[in-house]
């Protein structure tokens, strides 16, 4: 999941050397050496356990295995009469090499319990995609050197107590979670990297995610949130965070981003908000968010200036929303940036006179991206995606508007319209010069007969 450790790939492409035989079908126990001093074991079907264990025993001395993958296997209880023995429980202690792994994952299996004892050396556990509504502490507490832990894909909504103690690295990716609890996670020092996306979170509000804005993750630098449904973000959720560097919050249901959610966020260079937004009544909005009423979603405006004080943001994805045009005033402030990756593609941009400022800026922003000395990942980065919607005339509906002239979206009027609004100035015109001609004579005559003029009379 983006710079979030996947260990399923990490696994997949750094472990399953020689999964496929020469003839292209699955291999379903292979040790694959990667070179003289390390070898990983790759093992799937129902009767993995077996033949893994008994890889290992085929193994020398003097191998050294470094990483496991078990796939699709059962470890639930069989029959007497079947010839393989019972693997209800994952057990370790069997593997004569359990204390040199340090990569371990099963995948897509189907057991009751874990038991680890020995792995001493393990620094990476994947249980992903095994339907687990509970993980035990137990199963872990041997893990004295784990640091990459995935639970993704299974259908927790809550953790064993202090889970994360010496973890760096967490993904709880597609799971069932409706909050976090500080109690989970208690001082966890050296979590860098934590996915909480696909999930069904909704605030980050008190009450909900109060490990956010305590003093639990002070080395968070990645934090994934995309995928959830959170409707806000209170003003102080990051503060307790300032080595954050980059930021999910795709496809949620932001109504507001406070200008203040970032200020001691110094580090940020990436915020994605795609796909997020939704109407904000306009009584909510206070101080410069009702200078976008030009917006269908006011909150994009917010969500721009919410990120005012990220000197080092370098990273900003508005695609996907409902914005439908941008004020001056937002303008200038991305202009400002003009390293930074910016997306704002496939929006319903409304285009017509007020449209002239955003054409011009796109056209310089695309002048610039041509130019030799640009840098390869700054500007608008999807300017080809911009483009007039429905909303706009038909003429103009689905063309990209840094292509578009001023006479474009706003043309001037026709002839005869010209003409007309020559004659109307040319008798403007007229009036103000009979006017003061008036005016001039009626003060000559005042002066010499001292009478007060008339103020309909000429003679």
């Amino acid at each position: 999941m983006r710079l979030l450790p996947n260990f399923r790939l990490v696994l997949a492409l750094a472990l399953l050397v020689g999964v496929y035989s020469a003839d292209g079908q699955l291999d379903h126990c292979r040790c694959s050496a990667r070179d003289e001093a390390r070898t990983a074991l790759h093992c799937s079907g129902d009767d993995a356990l077996a033949k893994l264990t008994e890889c290992g025993k085929m193994l020398l001395p003097e191998d050294a295995v470094h990483a496991a993958i078990i796939y699709n296997a059962t470890f639930e209880a069989r029959p007497s009469f079947h010839a393989l023995p019972c693997f209800s429980v994952l057990q370790l202690s069997d593997w004569s090499f359990a204390s040199r792994l340090e990569h371990l994952a099963v995948l897509e299996c189907r057991f009751k319990k874990l038991q680890l004892e020995g792995a001493t050396n393990l620094t990476s556990l994947s249980l992903a995609s095994n339907e687990l509504r509970l993980v035990d502490s137990a199963w872990l507490h041997p893990l004295k050197s784990l640091r990459c832990l995935d639970l993704s894909g299974n259908r927790l909504n809550r953790l064993p107590d202090n889970l994360t103690r010496h973890l760096t690295h967490l993904n709880l990716s597609r799971n069932e979670f409706l909050g976090l609890d500080a109690g989970w996670f208690g001082p966890s020092p050296f979590l860098v990297h934590l996915n909480l996306s696909h999930n069904r979170l909704e605030s980050l509000g008190p009450g909900n995610i109060s490990v956010l804005w305590d003093s639990y993750l002070p080395a968070l630098q990645v934090l994934d949130l995309s995928w959830n449904k959170l409707t806000s973000l209170c003003g102080s959720c990051f503060a307790a965070q300032p080595r954050l560097s980059k930021l999910w919050l795709e496809h949620n249901r932001l109504e507001a981003l406070p200008s203040e959610a970032f200020v001691r966020n110094s580090q940020l260079v990436a915020v994605y908000l795609a796909g997020c937004g939704r109407s904000l009544p306009t009584h909510s909005m206070t101080g410069t968010a009702r200078r976008c009423t030009s917006l269908r979603r006011p909150v994009l405006c917010r969500q721009v200036e919410g990120t005012r004080g990220l000197r080092s943001l370098m990273s900003l994805n508005l695609g996907w929303n409902q914005l439908s045009s941008l004020p001056p005033h937002v303008l200038k402030l991305l202009g400002e940036r003009s390293n930074d990756s910016l997306r704002l593609g496939h929006n319903p941009w409304l285009c017509d006179c007020n449209t002239v400022n955003f054409a011009v800026w796109l056209q310089h922003n695309k002048a610039r991206s041509l130019h030799p000395h640009a840098p390869s990942n700054g500007g608008v980065r999807d300017i080809e995606d911009i483009r007039c919607s429905d909303l706009s005339s038909s003429r103009l509906a689905g063309q990209a508007i840094y292509t578009l002239l001023k006479s474009d979206l706003c043309p001037q009027p026709t002839n005869w319209t010209n003409g007309l609004l020559d004659a109307v100035n040319g008798i403007m015109a007229f009036l103000i010069l009979a006017i003061l001609t008036k005016l001039l004579r009626d003060y000559w005559r005042q002066k010499r007969s001292g009478k007060l003029p008339k103020f309909f009379g000429f003679v």
